[in-house]
């Protein structure tokens, strides 16, 4: 069951268009389809989005736009979806590892350590966040 039926409330017709077109979007990212998912995912967001939609869009619209090799675009997303959804520890990690690939360690390196903080038992944060701290460079 995906994350979007466990919550389900009576949706607004805004809400059920968006929830249509996400899942579209959604399947079309599982394909590896980014190119065709991108433009759906920004129709998602033509609309008023609510807390359940708005973070979820951006955080898949980041996905594509970094493997459509779109890396500050992606960054600009994933700071979004921070400031919508601070426990969403898979985007700061994500966000850690792009910020990291651009070179902005001292940035990286405390988006890695909330995301540790968030999911202390997750072994991909704690690595990142080793990585981080043992690289010469910036203030990480």
């Amino acid at each position: 069951m995906a994350w979007w039926q466990r919550f389900r409330q009576a949706p607004s017709p805004a809400e059920d268009e968006v929830e249509k077109l996400y899942r579209r979007a959604f399947d079309l990212v599982e394909k590896r389809q980014f190119a065709a998912a991108r433009p759906i995912l920004e129709q998602c967001l033509l609309h008023d989005l609510d807390s359940s939609y708005a973070a979820p869009v951006r955080q898949e619209l980041a996905r594509v736009l970094q493997e459509l090799g779109d890396t500050q675009g992606a960054v600009r997303l994933r700071m979004e979806v921070k400031r919508l959804a601070p426990d969403r520890h898979a985007n700061l990690w994500k966000l850690a590892q792009l910020l990291a690939e651009l070179g902005r360690d001292d940035e990286a390196l405390p988006e890695a350590l909330q995301a540790a903080r968030l999911e202390p038992t997750n072994p991909r944060y704690r690595e990142l966040v080793a990585e981080l701290r043992r690289r010469p460079t910036g203030s990480a």
